[in-house]
């Protein structure tokens, strides 16, 4: 499963850098919100972003509300330095951290889910340094930026 940030999204809008088109990559409710905004704002954006494959974590089989939301408490209390109420920043972060937490501990595990890898695409030094801490090892980091 990929899930992809924003700044991943707004350096291959603008041509920055290159995704493979052919990949499916998840997101979160608060990421697809910052997608349409931006997208509100530049139709050369919303053309290029558009022309990928994007599914919803809320469809993932082990999604549930109630924890997504409980993890969502968690964080955005314990990771205060990546949220800025005042200039929205940070949201989708928080909620990238939630969706993988309830992946991560699923409440009712398969026997063919259990080795389900993660990869998170993002340049985001706070959202990097959180995914770390919560999810060593767990998880992959990439930047296709520092690549």
């Amino acid at each position: 499963m990929k899930i992809i940030d924003t700044n991943i999204l707004n350096k291959f809008a603008k041509g920055e850098i290159l995704l493979d088109l052919s990949e499916e990559f998840y997101l979160t409710e608060d990421l697809r919100n910052e997608i349409d905004n931006l997208g509100s704002i530049s139709s050369e954006y919303d053309t290029k972003i558009k022309s990928m494959k994007f599914s919803n974590i809320e469809d993932y089989h082990y999604f549930n509300e109630a924890i997504y939301l409980e993890n969502y408490k968690k964080f955005i209390n314990k990771h205060n330095k990546i949220v800025s109420f005042y200039g929205l920043k940070g949201l989708a972060d928080i909620s990238i951290l939630a969706c993988i937490e309830m992946m991560v501990k699923p409440t009712n595990p398969t026997l063919f889910d259990t080795n389900r890898s993660i990869e998170v695409s993002t340049h985001d030094s706070n959202l990097k340094d959180a995914l770390k801490e919560e999810f060593d090892g767990k998880i992959t980091i990439n930047d296709p930026i520092k690549q």
